[in-house]
């Protein structure tokens, strides 16, 4: 089925990390000036800038307490500022969320003229998607967004692929004429492809050829660029400890990957198919090596307070992971004359299970963290002449037995 309009509702923004320069949302910057139009309720428009504002005020305060840490273990000076200007979070939210609308040549609905009579009714008959017993006070929003945009659609006769992972939404379109509703963005991507079966070909050619090492360089290219993103994850790390215990830093490297495949074929969904630029959402299953840093504690019952245990280190080898990666080519696919330019984790690792984390009572083989002892001993010798005994002690000699 044709559409010439697309939506979104809060939850694709933040399921996809509200990365508005990149992932799939910096797709939506393709029809800018393609006959598919973008409207967004201006309801889901409100709901995405609070939730983006309340997302900066958590970083800004992770950045202020890292900026003190900082601070106290002398990486920065005490004169420094953790920002140069300090961000306002309302404004900054509106800022970005009302140029990321701009670049996708969105056109903001407003549900003004949105008849009562209709929301009222859907109200009481528990219609969709007042469909929630006992939580229909908080289907309002959506109730007022998805209206407004089927009278839209009616009145200028469009019909609108809408993107949700609500059940309500979806509930709420399997009865309209004018809205149809597909869970994912990746999916609705690649509906609206016009030449997505003769990108996938292409895709699908190029994949096989760095699987396969064919092509040497675009083999190595794609490994690098994978690795980067991989190492570049923000990966949690959880395990098991007899003492409290908090992540301080996880660490992964590639060590290698597969594809995925579906009856034999590489799994590849279209999400761009331009005459100079394709982009495509792929599954990989990647092996990696991970290394997570944390610190201990243990509660003190009689000063009722924790006490710290150090820091200890825990590796995995060769832990799987599935991932969902974009991967973009670039040139002219007429004459091979092709590059790949972006490899983007989707979906990235996630958590990793770092098992039994214990205290690190270190190597009593490893060197003393004050240095090289080598020779120490033959250093402990008083000059005779300084009126003192002569003391000589052998490197490798055992201490005298003493009767």
């Amino acid at each position: 089925m044709d559409y010439d309009t697309l939506t979104f509702d809060t939850q694709v923004v933040e399921t996809n990390g509200f990365h508005f320069d990149g992932g799939l949302l910096a797709q939506l910057k393709q029809f800018a000036k393609a006959p598919i139009e973008i409207v967004v309720s201006q309801i889901v428009a409100a709901e995405i800038a609070r939730h983006l504002r309340d997302h900066i005020h958590t970083a800004k305060a992770d950045v202020e307490r890292a900026h003190k840490d900082a601070v106290r273990y002398g990486l920065k000076s005490a004169t420094d500022k953790a920002f140069e200007q300090l961000p306002d979070p309302p404004a900054l939210a509106r800022k970005r969320l009302e140029d990321y609308l701009s670049a996708i040549n969105a056109t903001v609905l407003r549900p003004d003229e949105l008849a009562m009579r209709d929301l009222v009714q859907a109200y009481f008959r528990s219609a969709p998607p007042f469909a929630s017993a006992g939580k229909k006070k908080h289907e309002f929003p959506d109730a007022i967004a998805l209206l407004s945009l089927e009278q839209w659609a009616k009145a200028n006769k469009k019909r609108i692929l809408a993107v949700s992972g609500d059940r309500d939404w979806a509930a709420f379109a399997e009865k309209s004429d004018a809205i149809d509703v597909v869970p994912q963005l990746s999916d609705a991507l690649e509906l609206l492809q016009k030449y997505a079966d003769e990108a996938e070909v292409i895709v699908q050619r190029l994949l096989t050829e760095v699987e396969s090492g064919a092509n040497a360089a675009l083999s190595a290219q794609f490994e690098e660029m994978l690795s980067d993103a991989v190492s570049g994850d923000d990966v949690g790390a959880e395990g098991s400890s007899a003492y409290s215990f908090e992540t301080e830093e996880v660490e992964v490297t590639l060590e290698h990957y597969e594809f995925d495949r579906d009856q034999g074929a590489l799994e590849v969904q279209i999400v761009q198919a331009g005459r100079t630029v394709v982009a495509a959402e792929i599954g990989l299953r990647v092996f990696v090596t991970a290394q997570a840093s944390f610190s201990l504690a243990t509660y003190d019952s009689i000063d009722k307070d924790y006490v710290g245990l150090g820091t200890t280190t825990v590796s995995k080898d060769h832990e799987e992971c599935d991932i969902r990666v974009l991967v973009t080519f670039e040139g002219d696919f007429a004459t091979d004359d092709i590059a790949l330019t972006k490899v983007e984790l989707i979906d990235g690792i996630g958590e990793i299970n770092f098992g039994e984390i214990e205290i690190d009572y270190g190597n009593p083989d490893e060197e003393e963290p004050w240095g090289d002892t080598e020779g120490l001993d033959d250093a402990i010798v008083v000059a005779e002449d300084s009126g003192a005994p002569s003391v000589h002690r052998e490197p490798s000699a055992s201490p005298p037995l003493k009767d």
